[in-house]
């Protein structure tokens, strides 16, 4: 098992900031959505499936009936933000709905990743309704430093006699 302490000082500190997080965004998950799962502004969250495979991390986005080319993606080490405007109808006029189970409102979701990515080598692709964005894996490292001291600062030798 690997533990890997990130931007905190500990990894106590690491998981209480974790956890401080993912409360703070159900929190407001649950208040602003309704029984539907639509967002305030008419929107809605598309599913998603988040995975890890060796050294990347891959997001699949459900957006079926969305144009690919007017899909927005955003990406930062640690947040996946990806937004559409609303499929268009295709009905033709004077057709009457019987039933229309299809979400209102652009898709937009905010995926918090579960660890830190290198965006630039974010790939998206869009195949047959769903979204896939892959990305490589941005592993904390500890890198050493070379610590140097000025001749002033140094401790000075002296020499005792008993």
């Amino acid at each position: 098992m690997r533990v890997q302490v990130g931007r905190g000082e500990t990894l106590a500190g690491d998981l209480d900031q974790l956890r401080k997080r993912v409360a703070a965004r159900a929190h407001a998950l649950l208040e602003h959505r309704d029984e539907t799962g639509s967002e305030p502004d008419g929107g809605w969250r598309p599913p998603v499936a988040l995975s890890e495979a060796g050294d990347s991390v891959r997001v699949r986005i459900a957006l079926a009936g969305v144009d690919p080319a007017t899909i927005d993606v955003r990406v930062a080490p640690d947040v996946l933000v990806v937004s559409a405007p609303p499929p268009g109808d295709d009905l033709a006029p004077g057709t009457t709905v019987l039933a229309d189970e299809f979400p209102a409102g652009a898709p937009t979701r905010e995926i918090a990743l579960p660890t830190p990515i290198a965006p630039e080598s974010a790939r998206a692709e869009y195949r047959h309704g769903v979204l896939t964005v892959t990305a490589r894996r941005r592993d904390a490292q500890l890198l050493p430093l070379v610590v140097h001291a000025d001749e002033e600062s140094a401790p000075e030798r002296v020499d005792a006699e008993c």
